[in-house]
C-alpha cells in the first residue's frame, strides 16, 4: 500500500463512525455527539420498520454526511441511499430536525424512490410524508439567513428603466465588451458607479 493510500484510508476511517447499522461521515468533526448520531440512526430505524410493514421493502440508509452549507436542511442521494445534513442547521434545530422534519423528508425520498421509482416532492413522496405523520412541505422554515453568504454587488449600473447592482465578475464580463441588456426596456446597462464599503 502507498503512503498516500494508507493516509487517505486513516483520513476515511477517522472521519466515519457507525452506529446502529448507518456510517456518519464527518459527525465527530462538527460535534455531533455519539446522542445525537443513536437517535438519528433510531429515528431511521423507526420510519424503515414502519415501510417494511406498509409497502415490504427495506429501505437502508448507507451514510448519513455532514457535509451540506448554507440553506439547504438537508438532500437525499437516491442512487447512493446516503442523506446529507447540513450541519449548523442541525445543531440549532436538533429536536425539531430529527423528529419533524428534514430526518424525515429526507427519507422519505429514498422510500418514494424504492416504492414508487419516484423523484422530487412528487406525489409518490407526498404519500409517504403523509404516512410517516410528517408535514409534505418541500422547504423548511428554519431561521438561516445568518447562515446565507450574500454575493457583494458594488457595481452600480444603469439602463433607460431602472439601476441594476452587479457582482465583479458581471463587472469584469461587461469590461472586457460583452455588455448586457435590460430584459424590461431594452437598454444597454451602462455603468455608473462602484460603492465601496463602509
Amino acid at each position: 500500500m502507498s503512503t498516500w493510500s494508507a493516509w487517505n484510508s486513516a483520513m476515511v476511517e477517522k472521519s466515519e463512525v457507525f452506529v446502529n447499522g448507518i456510517t456518519f461521515v464527518n459527525a465527530e468533526e462538527n460535534d455531533i455527539s455519539m446522542e445525537d448520531m443513536d437517535r438519528m440512526s433510531m429515528r431511521i430505524l423507526e420510519l424503515k420498520d414502519k415501510v417494511y410493514d406498509r409497502y415490504g421493502v427495506n429501505v437502508e440508509v448507507n451514510q448519513i454526511r455532514f457535509d451540506l452549507k448554507g440553506s439547504t436542511a438537508g438532500m437525499a442521494l437516491l442512487n447512493e441511499n446516503v442523506i446529507r445534513i447540513n450541519t449548523q442547521i442541525f445543531l440549532e434545530n436538533k429536536e425539531e430536525y430529527i423528529e419533524n422534519r428534514t430526518l424525515g423528508h429526507e427519507y422519505a425520498h429514498l422510500v418514494n424512490r424504492a416504492v414508487y421509482n419516484g423523484s422530487g416532492h412528487d406525489l409518490g413522496w407526498k404519500r409517504i410524508m403523509h404516512f410517516f405523520g410528517l408535514n409534505d412541505s418541500r422547504c423548511h422554515d428554519y431561521e438561516v439567513e445568518h447562515l446565507v453568504k450574500r454575493h457583494k454587488r458594488p457595481y452600480v449600473y444603469h439602463c433607460g428603466c431602472k439601476e441594476f447592482r452587479l457582482t465583479q465578475r458581471m463587472h469584469n464580463t461587461i469590461v472586457r465588451g460583452n455588455w448586457r441588456k435590460c430584459s424590461t426596456c431594452g437598454g444597454i446597462l451602462k455603468f455608473q458607479y462602484k460603492e465601496h464599503a463602509s
